[in-house]
């Protein structure tokens, strides 16, 4: 599931485009902006467990309100023009077996002006969907992708956008689409499918972005690493079929240093420890190697953008685990600055081409 490095995006994006400060802050109200997007796409085979949805051409399209932020105070702190709302879709996966899906989700948008008329944007959203077909063992058993009506949604995506008028523009857009429940229902082997899109945008104010006087600022180099702390707790999970086991739940702790490097980047280290509460058939293989408490050691990237970090880790376990597990695993996360010191967030637990599950954590910043 995670090879396809699905916030690969923010880890390739230049801090140094339009890096701006001025002494002199102009404050803008924010502009109010509806769009509409149709996009065709394809689904990724990502393990052959899923193999029967191969050919798969997902199309849909969606609506979307938000709100886009023009004040040079807040372009200052990502050295873009941020646009933030909600986005309502519909898709039909083009396949029995998937069915059709709603989508609702909450997005980010930093736009980047290349021209007066030009610009580029990438984009990340998390939300929920509502799924038509899941996996039953009575009447649906082909769908091995998702077995929950309700399933978590993440998305990624780059833009290029044009203005037509003071109010209209259009962007074509690339998109990265993933569905995984994170193992709280069995099967689950994930959704993930990319799309391309067309979208018409309309600008209830002006679409001009302003020009800021643009010098470079390394006000981060100075900064001393941030030591992050906190707790995270995973629900009961289903029975696992495939393995003979059930979670019951899990609680660990986390610690992680992290120093930015650039204005929206910065590269940590850290380690975790948590009680996996697991129940199964103690005489099949698959729990010969399993222990009470975990730990492992990792590293990655975090994505800054104001309040919201976008996190994206590579771990390697420092003790025994369950042999249906790889030694590696990856996380990706999601993270609220409530203020100087605490966070909260979700964080996406994975092995090879599968999650293994969400968890919710709460987080203190030294």
């Amino acid at each position: 599931m995670l090879r396809y490095s699905i916030f690969f995006w923010f880890i390739l994006v230049n801090d140094s485009l339009l890096a701006q400060h001025d002494t002199t802050i102009i404050q803008l109200k924010p502009q109010k902006i509806v769009a509409f997007t149709a996009n065709k796409g394809n689904v990724l085979i990502h393990t052959e467990a899923v193999e029967n949805i191969r050919g798969a051409k997902p199309f849909g399209f969606s609506i979307e309100v938000s709100k886009q932020q023009i004040n040079q105070a807040s372009y200052n702190n990502s050295s873009s023009y941020a646009r933030f709302g909600w986005q309502l879709s519909y898709y039909n996966f083009n396949t029995p077996i998937l069915g059709n899906g709603t989508i609702v989700n909450y997005f980010l948008q930093p736009i980047y002006k290349l021209t007066n008329r030009l610009q580029f944007s990438y984009r990340a959203s998390i939300g929920a969907a509502y799924l038509s077909s899941p996996y039953n063992a009575k009447t649906h058993i082909d769908n091995q992708n998702y077995s929950s009506h309700i399933v978590p949604y993440m998305h990624i995506s780059a833009a290029l956008g044009y203005r037509i008028t003071n109010h209209l523009a259009v962007e074509l857009n690339t998109n990265f689409h993933h569905l995984s429940n994170g193992n709280l229902t069995q099967p689950n082997k994930g959704l993930n499918f990319t799309t391309t899109g067309l979208s018409l945008v309309y600008n209830a104010n002006n679409n001009i972005l302003p020009t800021y006087h643009a010098i470079k600022n390394r006000y981060w180099k100075p900064q001393k690493p941030w030591v992050d702390v906190g707790v995270f707790y995973v629900p009961q999970q289903d029975y696992y079929n495939k393995w003979q086991v059930k979670r019951h739940f899990a609680l660990g702790l986390t610690a992680q240093i992290s120093k930015q490097v650039g204005r929206t980047n910065a590269l940590l280290v850290g380690g975790e420890a948590y009680y996996n509460s697991i129940s199964g058939d103690v005489s099949t293989k698959f729990l010969n190697n399993n222990a009470a408490v975990l730990g492992g050691l990792f590293i990655g990237h975090e994505f800054l953008l104001n309040r919201l970090i976008f996190s994206q880790n590579i771990g390697l376990y420092v003790t025994s685990h369950p042999s249906y597990n790889s030694n590696m695993y990856f996380r990706l996360g999601l993270r609220y600055k409530l203020n100087t010191h605490w966070q909260i967030g979700a964080n996406l637990k994975a092995h090879s081409d599968e999650a293994d599950f969400f968890d919710i954590r709460f987080l203190y910043r030294f």
